[in-house]
């Protein structure tokens, strides 16, 4: 993420609020309300490169402004607590609904051979000729 922070330019609104340009594109980064207009960091809730840059333009750590469930000790209180095995299957307490629900099958059947990479062009369209014979 160093590499794609590092060739922004970051330009401060105020404390909070900044202005990066990449690649001729605006994104406006809030740090207070962890926002940005490439919405990768609402969605991820993981710092986007525009954030990191703005992070480290306040000279702050990206890692801090993760959300709580990326960090360490609360992955380990996650997994903290026991786990028992569910021993042999005629013990288990199932209800009689779910034993007799039918589940459908997909028909998500992706067609044999390599996906076609051109569109298949309307009735309407003209087709125009690329060679002359």
């Amino acid at each position: 993420m160093e590499a794609a922070a590092c060739p922004m330019d970051v330009h401060p609104i105020d404390v909070n609020e900044y202005d990066n340009v990449d690649e001729r594109v605006n994104n406006r980064v809030n740090l207070v309300k962890r926002t940005c207009n490439c919405l990768v960091w609402q969605s991820d809730e993981f710092p986007c490169s525009h954030a990191v840059a703005a992070i480290w333009k306040q000279k702050l750590e990206p890692a801090d402004f993760a959300y709580i469930y990326f960090k360490n000790r609360v992955y380990r209180e996650t997994y903290n607590g026991v786990v028992y095995p569910l021993g042999d299957k005629s013990s288990w307490n199932v209800f009689e609904d779910f034993l007799n629900v039918d589940v459908p099958v997909s028909n998500n059947r992706r067609s044999a051979g390599r996906p076609r990479m051109e569109r298949i062009p309307s009735i309407e369209e003209v087709r125009t000729q690329l060679r002359c014979f």
